[in-house]
């Protein structure tokens, strides 16, 4: 049997932590799952999501994906909370744990019964946790998200966030593809 070179093994556990945190997301009934019929469902939607972070807009930063979790408070109209954390699962081969938060509010507009456009703002904060110590900034961020709800509970989103850190110079950008759910 050949044996994986240490690259083609990173990749593999890459997808494999990917793809196992998004399958967590969809719940087991799937993830257009309709509703208990006297269950009314949450005004919170949570679920996970891929991400590309950059710096230059013409270049994606494709090593570094982010693997992360999302919570918004959706009331189309009415301002609510939107929470997400992450982290880059490559820089955790190289002994560090890479987390970031994002923490701010978000003003849900419907565009139509299932879709919903979320202009967001808030704070930002990078941490960096190795064996030699570690390092944090903080920062404000802006961005916004499109999300499609089905039927049921469940659905998709897009986002895109600027990212602006004391410490760096000009913004770092994310942009993120996942499923969202009502709890």
């Amino acid at each position: 049997m050949e044996r994986m070179s240490a690259i083609e093994y990173r990749t593999r556990f890459l997808r494999s932590v990917g793809a196992a945190l998004l399958l967590a997301a969809v719940p087991s009934g799937g993830l257009f799952a309709q509703p208990p019929v006297n269950e009314e469902p949450s005004n919170w939607l949570v679920g996970a999501s891929l991400g590309v972070p950059g710096v230059d807009p013409s270049q994606l930063e494709s090593e570094l994906f982010t693997v992360g979790v999302h919570a918004t408070r959706v009331v189309p109209g009415r301002l609510g909370g939107d929470f997400a954390v992450g982290t880059m699962p490559r820089i955790l081969f190289d002994g560090v744990l890479p987390l970031g938060a994002r923490a701010g509010l978000a003003l849900p507009l419907a565009l139509s019964e299932n879709v919903l456009l979320v202009p967001s703002g808030g704070a930002s904060l990078v941490a960096a946790l190795g064996s030699d110590g570690g390092s944090a900034d903080a920062g404000l961020n802006v961005g916004g998200a499109a999300m499609v709800l089905g039927e049921g509970y469940g659905g998709l989103r897009a986002g895109f966030t600027w990212h602006w850190f004391r410490d760096r110079g000009g913004p770092v950008w994310l942009l993120e593809f996942g499923f969202v759910r009502r709890r």
